[in-house]
């Protein structure tokens, strides 16, 4: 990282991430979320900052029925919820905050998620980590992929998808008196020999087309030839998603890191997929 040395006049929101002449004005503009842990634990939500930022700071995050506990009483969700409400107090300029959902419940984190969108709504930079890559497809407007502690890729969720994505997936729903959906499998394996069964759930079934080549308008009616013969229902064509990225971008990695462990002066180890689990994002950059 390189320090920055122009007038603070100049600077632009970004740069004042880093400024040598002046720490103290650099972080005013910096709000982060620290861990659950760090939290003061020994006064509550109203003894922190203005009645009227914290009102709508709680609520937003649905915090407000618990704004006279002490922070030590609160349960571990709750705790990062706050974490997140106190990274975003104050409009900071730059928001920086490593696994805001980590170990929430659903409802819980779409609740982080609004939050963290109205700050980028708002003009706000966000830099979040996360190892879910959810949060990343929900929240980036660009991405970056770490291996081992460095940036691998950095682009935006769309262009990642069709630079490491292949194909597209295809899902929907068989009868409920419809047991033999192997025969069905076949159909469409038949007509598309790359295709491989992906999920099976109860009904559900998702089934990937790595064939890029694909032509949609035929694969369309393939689909309405299934759709007369085995009666499935609620078909859907979907682009490849950001895990089916993640999971391709380690596969290269893998193969190319397996290749140059081949020759005899590479001291380089292959690595395993849970090494490349590191994904981080950004917003309005």
């Amino acid at each position: 990282m390189q320090v920055i040395e122009r007038p603070y006049e100049e600077l632009s929101k970004l740069d004042t991430i880093l400024i040598a002449t002046s720490t103290r004005r650099a972080t005013s503009g910096i709000g982060s979320r620290a861990p659950e842990d760090l939290v003061w634990k020994n006064i509550s939500r109203a003894n922190e900052w203005t009645i009227s930022v914290i009102e709508r700071s709680l609520k937003s995050l649905e915090l407000d029925t618990h704004a006279d506990r002490p922070v030590h009483k609160l349960s571990g969700g709750t705790k990062r919820k706050l974490c997140t409400a106190i990274a975003t107090l104050g409009d900071p300029e730059l928001v920086l905050l490593d696994e805001p959902t980590s170990g929430m419940d659903p409802a819980t984190r779409r609740l982080v998620w609004k939050t963290i969108s109205r700050a980028t709504e708002a003009g706000r930079s966000v830099i979040l980590t996360s190892h879910s890559i959810e949060d990343c497809d929900v929240l980036c407007t660009r991405l970056g992929i770490m291996v081992n502690g460095k940036i691998a890729c950095l682009d935006s969720p769309i262009k990642l998808k069709s630079r490491f994505g292949t194909g597209y997936t295809l899902s929907f729903r068989v009868p409920e008196h419809k047991e033999d959906w192997v025969s069905l499998l076949n159909f469409i394996h038949k007509e598309n020999p790359s295709a491989h069964l992906q999920v099976h759930s109860g009904r559900r079934i998702e089934i990937a087309l790595p064939d890029e080549n694909i032509s949609l308008s035929s694969l369309f009616c393939q689909l309405e030839d299934c759709a007369k013969l085995f009666g499935i229902e609620d078909l859907a064509i979907d682009p490849t998603t950001l895990d089916q990225v993640f999971v391709n971008f380690v596969r290269q990695q893998c193969d190319a890191i397996q290749e140059r462990s081949i020759q005899p002066e590479s001291e380089e180890t292959v690595p395993t997929k849970e090494s490349y689990l590191e994904m981080f994002c950004t917003t309005k950059l």
